[in-house]
């Protein structure tokens, strides 16, 4: 029984992954073209949201196409190239994070622009945009180096990439 929720688990892999990625990829590159166009690129929260789609264009056209191979058709780099393992699960979890922090950060922009407070409308600017955004990457790059540390390809009946229990 159980092999069947796996052959499940890979068809629907198989069907509805490559829908997510097209749909993702076709979707941020639209983001893309109509943020930077003149009327919206001079808004600090459009440079937010440009950053939010280059970030969530590369999870779903590098990102999301590896977890297709490795799920979809058993075809992982990451369980055989120490480097890929853990320069993927880096990613894997730099990435979204990211994306959140993005939105968040468009967030206070909107309210800081909304705001009655002149000097609280005065913080939302381009110049701030682009060194916040430059800010929150450096921030979290550093705060994820740990998943470089940590993931490791571990050989349990097979390889696998894992987090190695002798760092916890």
């Amino acid at each position: 029984m159980s092999e069947l929720f796996i052959q499940v688990d890979v068809q629907l892999t198989r069907i509805f992954v490559p829908i997510i990625i097209i749909l993702g990829v076709v979707s941020n590159l639209l983001n893309i073209i109509l943020l930077t166009r003149r009327t919206l690129i001079n808004h600090s929260c459009s440079l937010y949201f440009i950053a939010l789609a280059i970030t969530n264009l590369f999870y779903s056209s590098f990102l999301l196409i590896c977890n297709l191979l490795a799920d979809g058709y058993d075809l992982d780099p990451a369980k055989y190239l120490t480097i890929f393992c853990k320069i993927l699960s880096y990613l894997l979890n730099f990435c979204p994070t990211l994306s959140v922090y993005f939105i968040v950060l468009a967030t206070i922009d909107r309210y800081c622009a909304s705001s009655i407070n002149a000097q609280t409308r005065n913080l939302s600017n381009i110049r701030i945009a682009r060194w916040t955004i430059g800010i929150l990457i450096f921030i979290l790059a550093v705060f994820f180096i740990g998943a470089l540390i940590a993931f490791d390809i571990s050989y349990n009946e097979e390889f696998s990439c894992i987090i190695r229990s002798d760092i916890l």
